[in-house]
């Protein structure tokens, strides 16, 4: 423990032995949340309830039911909770993934020889579920009377293309419930927006154009400004948009 508070002194910073001393201190209005799965809640409890903001370094709770009261509490208190997930590779991120990634193509085939199982599987992929998530994210962010809601289109979601069948019709399925969400929850201050990403280097891009030179294209990374806008304060008068990652520049 001194080593601990020499480490502490020598930062600049200052060592606590008790944490709820801590948490409960006039002059702390951030509390970083980094600890067992066991003390998440009771640290984010005590920290809102001495009316502080609180960022959990953590998945925020052990499970949904757990976490319920901590969104009741921080809507009472008036305080913003955000969850930072810093393990890149945690299962239930690389869960995420998997469905995120779960979206497809389907057959690249004419809609008159078309097999409805590929139809349904692909709009389920695409659209349904997209639908799903966000009826469950409007159910947390209408309590705290604010989020952000950014959904995947397509540039074949705009304008139809042959041959682009179930795909086409879910992502213009995207693009109409972003504007029809965008409408319904302005009164609780939740924004919605969609985004094209256009050509980038992806496994679905490959498949879709397999002769593409994927170098000519730019990655995930390069067009993530535009993610990192529509979620931050910056665009809080934008909502039931669509823009195209690749030609948006911050003005």
């Amino acid at each position: 423990m001194p080593g601990r508070f020499m480490l502490a002194r020598t930062a600049g910073a200052e060592a606590e032995h008790d944490w709820t001393r801590l948490v409960a201190r006039p002059d702390v209005d951030l509390v970083i949340v980094a600890t067992t799965n066991d003390a998440l809640v009771p640290v984010t409890l005590a920290a809102i309830s001495a009316g502080k903001h609180v960022l959990v370094e953590k998945p925020a709770a052990r499970s949904s039911a757990e976490l319920q009261p901590v969104i009741a509490a921080a809507t009472r208190a008036g305080v913003r909770v955000r969850v930072g997930f810093n393990h890149r590779y945690h299962p239930g991120l690389s869960k995420t993934r998997e469905l995120v990634n779960a979206g497809t193509l389907g057959p690249r085939e004419p809609i008159i020889h078309y097999p409805v199982p590929a139809w349904e599987k692909v709009v389920k992929a695409n659209l349904t579920a997209v639908f799903l998530v966000t009826r469950e994210a409007l159910g947390v962010m209408a309590r705290q009377k604010e989020g952000v809601i950014i959904n995947l289109s397509s540039g074949v979601g705009r304008i139809g293309k042959a041959r682009w069948g179930a795909y086409a019709a879910a992502k213009f399925g995207v693009e109409g419930l972003t504007q029809v969400v965008a409408e319904e929850v302005k009164e609780w201050n939740i924004r919605v927006n969609a985004v094209n990403p256009g050509g980038t280097r992806t496994e679905m891009r490959a498949e879709a154009y397999p002769d593409e030179e994927p170098t000519t294209l730019p990655t995930p990374e390069e067009i993530a400004p535009i993610f990192v806008y529509l979620a931050s304060d910056e665009s809080r008068e934008i909502s039931g948009k669509s823009f195209d990652a690749r030609d948006w520049r911050k003005i």
